[in-house]
C-alpha cells in the first residue's frame, strides 16, 4: 500500500452505504456497492480511505478509476468494502455504469482503452466489471 489507510469503517460505511451495519457484511468481511458517485469518491480519497494504487485482480487502479469518473462525473463506480478484520483492508474498484448516452467519441475511446479488458463489458450502455 501506498499510504496509510484511515480505519474509521463507521464513517467510510456511511460515505459508501449511507449508514454504517456490521451485520451487512459477508461472513468474510466483505460488503459489495454499487452506483458510488464522484461526491463520494472524492471524499474516500481526500480522507484516505482509498489506497490509490490498489487493484482488483486485473481491474485499473483506484486512482484510474477516480481520473475516469471525474473527466465523465456521469458514470459510478461498483466494487467492495472490506472489514478491518480482513489480511486486506480496504475499498476496493470492479466496474463502472453511467445512466445516458455516450456523450462523445472522445468518451468511447477513453473507456476502451481503461476498460476494454473487463471480465464483463458492455459498450453499447457503457458498463464494465472486472472478476
Amino acid at each position: 500500500m501506498s499510504v496509510k489507510l484511515n480505519t474509521n469503517v463507521k464513517e467510510r460505511d456511511e460515505i459508501i452505504f449511507g449508514s454504517y451495519d456490521e451485520s451487512h457484511y459477508l461472513h468474510e468481511g466483505i460488503r459489495d456497492f454499487s452506483n458510488l458517485p464522484i461526491e463520494a469518491l472524492e471524499k474516500l480519497f481526500e480522507l484516505n480511505f482509498v489506497d490509490p494504487d490498489a487493484k482488483h485482480n486485473t481491474a485499473p487502479s483506484s486512482k484510474e478509476f477516480f481520473d475516469f469518473v471525474k473527466k465523465y462525473p456521469r458514470y459510478t463506480v461498483q466494487g467492495f468494502a472490506t472489514s478491518t478484520n480482513r489480511s486486506y483492508y480496504g475499498v476496493f474498484f470492479t466496474g463502472v455504469e453511467k445512466e445516458g448516452d455516450l456523450d462523445n467519441l472522445d468518451e468511447l475511446a477513453d473507456f476502451a482503452k481503461l476498460f476494454g479488458h473487463a471480465d464483463e463489458l458492455h459498450a453499447e450502455n457503457l458498463y464494465c466489471w472486472f472478476d
